[in-house]
């Protein structure tokens, strides 16, 4: 499935439109439509509210609103569907990326000694002729090579000074621990609760502890 735009533009904002695969356009008001734009690009709710021309005094409340909306959040539910398709993005795709970064090891990369350090080749040739990795190179952040020009009695002897940066892997190991649960924190848990409830709570016209109370939750003990 493909995300593309629509060729027209509004007059009133003079902004291409969001269409889907199968041809249909979400219902959604101009700002709306522009909302939606604005969100798919950096997903910052508050910032898309600004760009799309709601104040931005009131931009984070405009943002939070427009998400709750029903058709704006089907409009950017299904356009990230589509563009997530068109691009084969993944759950499992993303989780191997981090986790090749998490489980990385240097030993993988290089070998050094006392007075000595050396890069393994990053590709080989299969039995085939064809060239292929010979580590898996995800992990790595940059690969320097710089030549170092040493004068002597006898003549320049060149040096080449070798070294490799990987990625941080704390914060890929912090995102893999999320993901299964790892360090769930009560706290957390109970303001995206309580957050639920109070939408909830304005949807209905009813107070929040109401609906705490009816869905048997006592706040801050989720």
């Amino acid at each position: 499935m493909t995300v593309g735009i629509e060729t027209k533009t509004r007059p009133c904002f003079g902004m291409a439109r969001v269409f889907f695969v199968d041809g249909s356009m979400a219902d959604l008001t101009p700002r709306q439509d522009r909302f939606v734009q604005e969100y798919l690009i950096d997903l910052n709710a508050t910032q898309a509210a600004i760009r799309a021309g709601y104040s931005a005094r009131s931009a984070e409340v405009e943002g939070s609103r427009l998400l709750r909306n029903a058709k704006v959040a089907e409009a950017v539910a299904r356009a990230k569907a589509e563009r997530s398709a068109r691009l084969g993005l993944t759950a499992d795709r993303v989780l191997e990326e981090i986790a090749a970064v998490a489980f990385a090891r240097l030993g993988d990369f290089a070998e050094w000694g006392p007075g000595s350090f050396n890069l393994h080749h990053s590709h080989a040739t299969d039995a085939e002729g064809n060239r292929v990795e010979a580590v898996d190179t995800r992990a790595v952040q940059a690969v320097t090579l710089k030549e170092v020009t040493i004068p002597t009695d006898n003549g320049d002897i060149v040096k080449v000074e070798q070294g490799i940066k990987l990625h941080d892997k704390l914060p890929a190991l912090v995102k893999l621990g999320q993901h299964i649960g790892m360090f769930a924190d009560k706290r957390t848990i109970s303001i995206e609760i309580k957050r639920e409830a109070e939408a909830l709570a304005q949807e209905l016209g009813i107070p929040v502890e109401q609906v705490l109370s009816e869905a048997g939750i006592t706040e801050g003990k989720p």
